[in-house]
Order: C-alpha cells, then structure tokens, then sequence
C-alpha cells in the first residue's frame, strides 16, 4: 500500500526555508526581499495580461460595432421607395446634413444628391 503525502507534509515541503537554499547563502532580509519581488513580478506579468485581454476585447467590440453601424446604415440608404419612403426620407436628410457638416463616417461613400 502506497502512502500518500497529507497536507500538512506538502506545506512542510513547500515551506521550507531550506530547500530553496534562501538563507544559507543570504540573510533572512535578503531573502525575503527576493520573495517579495518575485511575488511582485507575478502580480505585474497578471495586471500585463490582463490589461492586454481587455485591449484586445475593446477593439473587438469597436470593430464589430462599427461593422454592425455601416451594415445597417447601407440597408437604410438601399431601401426602395414606397412603403417604406419615410425611412427613405429619413435617411435622405441624414446623408444631406452629414454632407452639410462635412463629417462622413470612415469607410462610407455617400450617394450623390
């Protein structure tokens, strides 16, 4: 019958000031300067990361959402007259008044007048 280690015998093993040989070369001060940055380049490669998990969903977003503006804005301005003339007219005076400001969305050509 195999022995397993219990936790308590784990956390011996992983606690131990002696096996990674901190202070059998350094003081107790020095050593505990080297656990200290060590933790701390932990926590700063995770803030990394997640800093750079979130840029990359921000522009993921923006870009689906700016897909999604003109989609939509093309199917407003290809509608066909008649029943549907109000969302033509609507659409008619929103490329006119993008036209007055001089202000057109990137990617967007605007219909002659």
């Amino acid at each position: 019958m195999v022995r397993r280690p219990s936790a308590r015998t784990l956390h011996r093993w992983w606690a131990d000031d002696k096996r990674f040989g901190l202070y059998q070369t350094e003081d107790q001060l020095r050593a505990s300067q080297i656990y200290i940055l060590c933790y701390l380049a932990l926590v700063g490669c995770f803030v990394l990361l997640l800093l750079c998990r979130d840029s990359v969903f921000s522009v993921w977003h923006i870009i689906g959402s700016t897909r999604l503006h003109n989609t939509l804005f093309r199917r407003v301005l290809k509608v066909r007259r008649g029943a549907r003339a109000s969302h033509l007219a609507c659409a008619s005076s929103c490329v006119l008044a993008l036209r007055a400001s001089g202000w057109v969305p990137r990617g967007h050509v605007l219909p002659p007048a």
